[in-house]
C-alpha cells in the first residue's frame, strides 16, 4: 500500500510514506523501517487530516483512513513525511 503512493522520483527519494495504527505505531513504511517498533510523533491536534512542518523542517501530511457506512474504522492514518527542498 505505501509503495503504491504516486510520487515523482525526486519526491520518492526524499519522502517516507507510512501507515499508522490508532496509537501512532508504524504498521507499514515505504522505507521498510520502524514497522511495529516505532511510534511516530504525529501531531493531529484532533483533526482527521492536515499538514504541518515538524521540528526537523520536514513537511508532514496526514489523513485518517475512512470506515465503511456506519463502521468508523480502526483509527488508522496515512502519513507522508517529506524533506523540503
Amino acid at each position: 500500500m505505501v509503495e503504491g503512493v504516486r510520487l515523482a522520483a525526486d519526491e520518492r527519494a526524499r519522502s517516507r510514506v507510512l501507515l499508522l495504527d490508532a496509537e501512532n505505531r508504524v504498521i507499514a513504511c515505504s522505507r521498510g523501517r520502524g514497522i511495529l517498533s516505532e511510534r511516530y510523533p504525529l501531531r493531529t491536534e484532533g483533526a482527521a487530516q492536515g499538514a504541518y512542518i515538524d521540528a526537523g523542517g520536514r513537511l508532514v501530511a496526514f489523513h485518517a483512513t475512512p470506515g465503511y457506512e456506519t463502521y468508523r474504522g480502526l483509527g488508522w492514518r496515512g502519513v507522508i513525511e517529506q524533506e523540503i527542498g
